[in-house]
């Protein structure tokens, strides 16, 4: 009952402000409106017929048309917005000031929507003609005939009148992936790198524990590079311990494979001030889409993920003309696979990897190593 109170006291505020400025422009001099009512010889009937055929052929003034936002389109916003300074750690979409995806759209569609206004109001013009037909006021309907283009200006100018669009899409299937600015800079291979000291049983450097977004997934997880060196056993690093074995590409990233709407691909990359969450549900895994190669894409998160969006190296939208491969000219997966509903906005801080942690790291794997030396030492001495 409350909400139908609302829309009729907004449609009475809406209706008095149309008729008041229907009136002015009507008694407005050398108007085409003004010369159309005098020729009614009863302006207030006039007035009545016109907002009528408003009201009848718009909603509140306005020409709402839907509109389908392609693939195609989302990615050339998303590289619109994207900063030139994508290689340096900074943010790598949104700025300050960049054109809204709502602004961008109606920019593109402009002609369009253009010619859909048009048409419109050449429907409401009809309208009005055949109700001052009705009355018989034929000596009105031939003055607003005549100048029709000028009456659809005027009502267009005075803002009575507007055009919009309703954004619609069916979501989209979207790679993001992630990387510090240090991964960037050497060409993503610190993954590689981290593969083959695993693969050696090498305990890895704090440079590339500390540079690769895998390090920062497994510590998000709370787990620690440590621990996957080690003999603990749990879904996530079993999956990570198999995701690193079958991958063989010299250079990747850690990837999150996501089904977005349009309003979801907006927030994740503007600059809005807010963080990303990701559900642990969501499809993840390494992804190479420089040389269209890949892990086996299973990483089994534990725990949902807040994202910097300072680790978002690129986001690849499927069916549009990407720049590298996409997940799914690799792997040719299902739709099913991109998650649907993962990702939402919070004011939750992203986690981030501290120096700390990776000097823990560091430290517990040369004590580890140091360890198992000793054990194999003393079981390759001789028994007394």
């Amino acid at each position: 009952m409350k909400n139908d109170e609302n829309l009729r006291r907004e449609y009475a505020e809406w209706k008095e402000q149309t008729l008041a400025t229907l009136e002015e422009l009507c008694a407005a001099p050398g108007t085409a409106l003004e010369r159309a009512s005098e020729a009614s010889g009863n302006r207030e009937l006039f007035v009545q017929k016109l907002f009528s055929a408003i009201d009848r052929e718009s909603f509140r003034g306005t020409f709402t048309t839907d509109y389908e936002v392609g693939p195609e389109f989302m990615l050339k916003w998303l590289e619109a917005i994207r900063s030139d300074e994508a290689w340096t750690g900074k943010v790598p979409f949104a700025k300050e000031g960049h054109a809204s995806l709502n602004d961008s759209f109606y920019e593109d569609n402009f002609e369009s929507l253009d010619d859909y206004t048009f048409q419109s109001m050449e429907l409401l013009i009809e309208s009005f003609l055949s109700s001052l037909r009705k009355e018989g006021l034929d000596a009105a309907a031939g003055a607003v005939f005549a100048e029709e283009d000028d009456i659809r200006n005027e009502l267009l100018d005075s803002g009575i009148i507007s055009s919009d669009f309703e954004m619609k899409s069916h979501g989209f299937n979207c790679n993001i992936i992630l990387g510090y600015k240090e991964e960037g800079n050497f060409d993503f291979g610190a993954i590689s790198d981290f593969r083959s000291m695993y693969l050696a049983e090498d305990p890895p450097t704090d440079e590339v524990i500390g540079n690769n977004s895998l390090s920062w997934l497994i510590r998000s997880q709370d787990y620690s590079v440590a621990d996957l060196y080690s003999d603990m056993k749990s879904p996530f690093l079993d999956s990570v311990r198999r995701e690193i074995e079958e991958y063989t590409a010299g250079m990747g990233g850690v990837t999150i494979c996501l089904r977005l709407s349009a309003d979801e691909l907006e927030a994740l990359a503007s600059n809005n001030g807010k963080n990303i969450s990701i559900s642990k549900e969501a499809s993840i895994g390494i992804f190479t889409p420089w040389s269209g190669a890949g892990s086996l894409m299973e990483i089994a998160l534990e725990k949902d993920i807040v994202l910097p969006k300072s680790m978002i190296n690129r986001i690849q939208v499927e069916g549009a003309k990407n720049n590298e491969y996409t997940v799914d000219e690799v792997y040719g997966m299902t739709g099913r696979f991109w998650t649907q509903h993962a990702m939402k906005t919070t004011d939750d801080a992203p986690f981030e990897m501290t120096d700390d942690m990776v000097a823990a790291d560091v430290l517990a794997m040369q004590e580890n190593l140091e360890r198992a030396e000793e054990d194999a030492s003393e079981d390759s001495s001789p028994s007394p």
